[in-house]
């Protein structure tokens, strides 16, 4: 016995030859954009060049409708990494795609295809790779890292792009810390070498004045200080004030004083100095 559905029923039923299609065209389709690479010409390396390529033979899950339509090209330069990404995509089995370079109008066709092969040429002979990021706009910035991007072994006619959707780069793709200065010692001399002998350490307006021993000649100081100096026999100076001394004739010796240990100055009125014996004398 059959039974028949109900007409009013039949839009719950999802048709089999529907349903598989919108899969497999999302399966066959293949992803177009550029690739928007630096270096490639010798004369200006800052220059920027879009390559037009398309992502074809995809192998494992590339989730390749998330993908953008533009690819902002890191290139590694100096560091030969190409033998390491082929190592670790085959034996890891990440998911990889072929690129291949678009065809476009004749007026185009022909510089693309040369900028592509140049970028295959370059990686190839230095043993390069390059990364091609998510980037903001895309869904996959937040889950995965990019796609390594690495020419093949046995042709320049197309290029390898590892996929990483949903993890990060491995740990050798990092880049390369710089090695840290090394730590000073405060108040070495540098190479380990010293100053020469006989010469001291450069002098300074802040250096401490050194003392030097007192001489039987007077000591010159501010004109209006009568301050006493002890002298070397344990007697004792005046200041001469500079309105006596500039009464002098150049050359002239100083007036006699009476010295001695029981003598000490005294000032007048006049601004000159006399001298009064004291009793015990100074010890």
């Amino acid at each position: 016995m059959v039974f028949r559905i109900p007409s009013q029923f039949d839009s719950f039923v999802a048709s089999p030859s529907h349903a598989a299609q919108p899969a497999l065209h999302r399966a066959v389709r293949p992803w177009r954009g550029a690739l928007i690479v630096p270096g490639l010409r010798n004369s200006n390396r800052e220059a920027r060049d879009y390559i037009h390529v398309s992502a074809v033979e995809t192998d494992g899950e590339n989730r390749i409708e998330l993908w953008p339509r533009e690819f902002h090209v890191v290139r590694l330069p100096g560091r030969q990494l190409l033998r390491q990404v082929m190592s670790y995509v085959q034996h890891t089995a990440q998911p990889t795609c072929n690129f291949l370079p678009e065809r476009l109008n004749p007026e185009y066709n022909e510089v693309n295809r040369a900028n592509f092969r140049a970028l295959s040429r370059q990686l190839h002979d230095n043993q390069e790779v390059v990364i091609a990021p998510w980037g903001q706009t895309s869904e996959l910035g937040a889950s995965g890292a990019g796609i390594i991007i690495y020419p093949a072994s046995n042709s320049g006619a197309y290029l390898i792009g590892a996929i990483f959707d949903s993890t990060e780069f491995p740990d050798f793709m990092r880049p390369n810390q710089p090695q840290p200065p090394p730590l000073s010692i405060p108040g070495s001399v540098p190479g380990g070498s010293y100053p020469p002998q006989g010469m001291g350490p450069p002098s300074s307006p802040y250096s401490a004045h050194t003392r030097h021993p007192h001489s039987g000649s007077p000591r010159h100081s501010h004109p209006n200080s009568p301050t006493e100096h002890p002298s070397s026999g344990g007697s004792y100076r005046p200041i001469i004030p500079r309105d006596h001394r500039s009464s002098m004739p150049h050359g002239a010796a100083y007036p006699n004083l009476p010295s001695g240990s029981g003598s000490s100055p005294t000032n007048t009125a006049s601004g000159s100095y006399s001298f009064h014996p004291q009793n015990p004398p100074f010890p």
